[in-house]
């Protein structure tokens, strides 16, 4: 099982993103972390607020202290998919302040995603636009693979490339480190200077891992809730996210390979 660390730039699409990858995961369980420390949209969005100020992240500092983080994640997760095949989320925070409360209960939180990925729990974190920029990098380096996503627009590219500098410094390591990779969604036709996924992987500098498709109503959905489209697994960004999801599995496996680890052996990257 595998950590996947996603971040972007402003209006770069990292939540949406997660929450293709999210639906379109072709195995479960799987956890989507809402850590956009600046108020991620999934609380209020696509879970709609079904759960008081206080559940998700915003409880993890005192269940870190007490030394049962592990059971606060599970007790605080809201469940998306049946029982037979759960997509869970750990709601994020109601207010950017909280996250000075979570100062030092970063490395333990990751440490703890890890840990769901070795008794075979699937993990993805939305760090948002600002998530390599405090002590909640520990996440990120936790990580397996380090997506940074932007749209194919010549703008998103531009905020993008400050925000990659700032990661590939953080990520920095001596070990083998996070897969460091692109995720392109695709802006639509109509969008001014918009260029194809691998236009700006050359410009950005960085191994395009995939992209997601251009299908803004169920981008709709999944960032401000409300009636579930129908066949919302069969619509075109969450079959472009279970596309996604296996790549960054197949990149993953072939990386370990080469490394020389065992499948399933989880690596402290913290």
């Amino acid at each position: 099982m595998a950590v996947i660390a996603l971040t972007g730039a402003p209006q770069g699409g990292s939540t949406t993103a997660a929450l293709a990858l999210l639906y379109g995961w072709p195995s479960t369980p799987v956890l989507l972390v809402d850590a956009d420390v600046d108020v991620g949209p999934i609380r209020a969005g696509l879970l709609q607020t079904a759960m008081g100020p206080q559940v998700g992240l915003p409880a993890m500092d005192a269940a870190a202290r007490q030394g049962v983080l592990d059971q606060a994640i599970s007790h605080h997760c809201v469940q998306l998919g049946t029982a037979a095949a759960p997509r869970l989320v750990l709601p994020g925070l109601t207010d950017p302040a909280q996250a000075g409360s979570l100062e030092y209960s970063w490395d333990a939180l990751a440490m703890s995603l890890r840990s769901l990925a070795a008794r075979g729990v699937d993990v993805l974190i939305d760090m948002g636009r600002s998530g390599m920029n405090g002590r909640q990098v520990a996440l990120a380096r936790a990580a397996d693979a380090m997506l940074v996503v932007a749209t194919s627009t010549l703008a998103s590219a531009a905020a993008a490339a400050p925000r990659l500098v700032r990661v590939r410094a953080q990520l920095a390591t001596s070990g083998p480190g996070p897969l460091l990779g692109l995720v392109v969604v695709e802006a639509s036709r109509r969008a001014g200077h918009r260029y194809s996924a691998a236009e700006i992987s050359r410009q950005l500098a960085l191994p395009l891992v995939g992209s997601l498709a251009h299908d803004p109503e169920t981008a709709l959905y999944l960032t401000t809730g409300g009636s579930v489209p129908r066949g919302l697994e069969r619509t075109e960004l969450v079959r472009s996210g279970r596309t996604l999801a296996l790549r960054v599995r197949s990149l993953l496996a072939e990386r370990d390979a080469v490394i020389g680890l065992p499948q399933g052996v989880v690596v402290n990257r913290g």
